[in-house]
């Protein structure tokens, strides 16, 4: 019996070093909690190397155990098509932890499923790890010669020698201990000629439509200003500072009553302190955020795997996480209980306030903390959503070219890359960095999302390895090099984990040869790259090429459609025609087929009973041309097959998309071409 017990122990938990033994070492030491140190290790545990994880907190995984629910995977790239890799793996055991035998991947899922799923994982591997083993402060951390990381050492005394280190975790903390090159915060314009690298002025995006006096007495400045207004103007369009997109609490609720916790007022609350909202309500504001998580919703059962925060008004406390990248741990843990608090506190006092309507209080009142998540912090979220930090400055950085898919002031985009270890598929995303003060009114900096003009593109090995004179036996795939814009774009969970496993593979490669990372043969590393299933271009997955409704080039309209733009921006827009003038409107997509060949030509809408079961296109390609008819009441929200073609280079070829005889509204969206032959 007693060995029975053992054994079940055994399986249960992570095989943990022993604390007491001061003096470890591995081939390879990966240092971090992010999705890259994850993947980093399971990599290199499943291909036999020698590799030790070192955590510093309790929680592997980042914010996919710490309530980020719902991953960044944009439509326009299919189902997730550029993931690949152990990456794609990771979500295909979600999916299979929520439906079993069911084969597909999933996006979305709660903290305590991702947590279930990958330590099962690295224990499945036998991954040799530690957990709340962080770097010793200071000086100390790292034992370095000759550009050559020796070994780190952790606050309980213990020594972590190894031949090749990767850093993962998202602040860079090992890469700054080991004096590498880096910086942190906006750093302007000028320095990479971007046109959104430093202060937005203006700054359209989650902006305020009420105007909200700043000041204690309104009116009057030297009252000083109410809580969460930082005293200080807009500033110079693209100027450089040390400021960061706000970073928030991903907060799972729940309304189910036998797993509901309560949320309490925080020991220090103070109503005072959310002013700001208040004279919000007042001037008539409101967003999808303060009037209930989510969509309003009556179910009594209804869980919310991750309330995220971009609005002008939210749980993004903006201006107050400024000196995160480079504080200590107890600096850190300050910016994160600050946060905490504020938020508890804005939930108590939005379900509880007479200053709030009545039925937002209610709907409010009625969700709690989901008893079963975060049960070792109370149900709140153990970890800030960092959304930047530290970033390296390496021999490629990457910047707002790379992001752009055509010329934009002062930005021409750049070649591909020849050296990729991953795909970045995401535009340029900055929340709101300061809220500040402009014509005697409260106003929001920084925020910048552009969905018309990106495109998916290679992140270079170069940009997450050092310089060769900073170090040569380092990796650091989550504070890669980049600028403020370029990792405005990198900055997903998912594109880590890519990295995470790339990087991995030329550690490995860096110890089987004995050569600096900077060494490593790239065409071996992309051959093992992509026998692990990473896809790392454009062309390695089913992207193809895409033309949304709002794209200014490759599309042409005819009548007046009107524009639906989604409540969260990031999900983008979509024409339709009001069910009217049948015969008159058309919206026609014309590609630039870089090749000639077969293409399998898709089509995207947002399908509504509304819609109509008959909507006529024209498909004109090489042969001909081709009118299928779709159903647009269904099969909503996913790309559609047309049919395959044959297609010349050039722009000879279109889809066009009309409404003549449609029996309902007609809905017009996005049009993909992938090159099959």
């Amino acid at each position: 019996m007693r060995c029975a017990f053992l054994v079940v122990l055994f399986l249960c938990f992570p095989v943990l070093f022993p604390a007491a033994e001061k003096t470890l070492t591995a081939d390879i030491v990966v240092y971090g909690d992010s999705p890259s140190a994850l993947s980093a290790a399971l990599e290199l545990a499943i291909s036999s190397q020698d590799v030790l994880l070192v955590g510093p907190v309790a929680h592997v995984g980042g914010m996919m155990v710490e309530g980020l629910g719902h991953q960044d995977v944009d439509w326009r790239s299919g189902d997730g098509d550029p993931i690949g890799g152990l990456t794609s793996e990771f979500f295909l055991r979600i999916g299979e932890a929520y439906a079993p035998g069911s084969g597909k991947r999933r996006f979305d899922f709660e903290a305590k499923v991702a947590q279930r799923v990958i330590n099962e994982w690295l224990e499945e591997h036998k991954v040799r790890q530690m957990r709340n083993a962080r770097l010793v402060e200071g000086t100390q951390a790292v034992e370095k010669s000759a550009g050559r990381i020796n070994a780190i050492k952790l606050e309980d005394g213990t020594r972590v020698a190894g031949k090749v280190f990767i850093d993962g975790t998202v602040e860079g903390d090992l890469m700054a201990a080991a004096g590498v090159t880096h910086t942190y915060g906006r750093e302007g314009n000028a320095v990479y000629g971007e046109n959104f690298g430093g202060v937005i002025n203006p700054t359209k995006k989650d902006q305020f439509q009420v105007k909200i006096d700043p000041f204690v007495v309104p009116g009057n400045p030297s009252s000083g200003v109410i809580f969460g207004v930082q005293n200080e103007g807009v500033g110079e369009h693209g100027a450089g500072d040390k400021a960061a997109m706000g970073f928030c609490l991903r907060l799972p609720l729940t309304k189910n009553p036998s797993n509901k916790v309560p949320i309490t007022a925080p020991d220090d609350y103070d109503a005072r302190d959310y002013e700001i909202y208040r004279r919000y309500l007042v001037a008539g504001g409101m967003n999808d955020w303060l009037n209930g998580p989510g969509n309003v919703d009556k179910n009594p059962t209804k869980k919310l795997f991750d309330l995220g925060s971009w609005h002008d008004l939210s749980g993004n406390f903006y201006g107050r996480n400024h000196e995160y990248p480079i504080a200590d741990a107890a600096g850190r843990e300050a910016i994160y209980r600050e946060h905490q608090q504020y938020t508890q506190g804005l939930i108590y006092w939005l379900s509880n306030d007479p200053a709030v309507p009545q039925a937002i209080r209610d709907e409010w009142s009625r969700w709690g903390l989901p008893a079963d998540e975060f049960t070792d912090n109370g149900g709140w979220p153990r970890r800030l959503y960092v959304r930047c930090a530290r970033r390296m400055i390496s021999d490629y950085v990457i910047t707002e070219a790379d992001v752009r898919r055509r010329p934009v002031g002062l930005v021409t985009p750049r070649p591909m890359v020849t050296d990729s270890v991953g795909m970045c598929y995401w535009p340029i995303d900055f929340h709101n960095a300061r809220t500040v003060i402009r014509d005697g009114a409260v106003y929001n900096e920084g925020a910048y999302f552009d969905l018309t003009n990106y495109r998916p593109f290679g992140i270079p090995y170069r940009s997450i390895v050092p310089k060769r004179s900073d170090c040569v036996n380092l990796l650091v795939p989550s504070a890669l090099s980049s600028s403020y814009s370029g990792y405005g774009a990198l900055r997903l969970e998912w594109t880590f984990m890519v990295l995470g496993q790339s990087a991995a593979v030329a550690a490995a490669m860096a110890v089987e040869g004995n050569v600096a990372v900077q060494d490593v043969a790239y065409d071996e590393l992309k051959k093992r790259l992509l026998t692990r299933g990473q896809r790392l271009t454009p062309e390695d997955s089913a992207v193809g090429i895409i033309i949304d409704n709002a794209d200014v080039e490759g599309i042409s309209i005819t009548g007046a459609w009107e524009t639906h733009v989604e409540p969260r921006s990031d999900l983008g827009g979509w024409l339709h025609d009001g069910n009217q003038g049948q015969g008159s409107k058309s919206v026609r997509f014309t590609p630039d087929i870089p090749e000639s060949g077969v293409y399998s030509v898709q089509a995207r809408w947002k399908s509504d009973e509304k819609n109509a079961s008959a909507v006529p296109m024209e498909i004109a390609h090489a042969d001909g041309t081709a009118k299928p008819v779709v159903n647009q009441r269904e099969k909503g929200n996913r790309w559609n097959v047309l049919g395959s073609y044959e297609f010349k280079v050039g722009t000879s070829g279109f889809v066009s998309i009309g409404n003549e005889g449609a029996d309902g509204r007609v809905v017009v969206d996005a049009v993909r071409f992938v090159r099959v032959e």
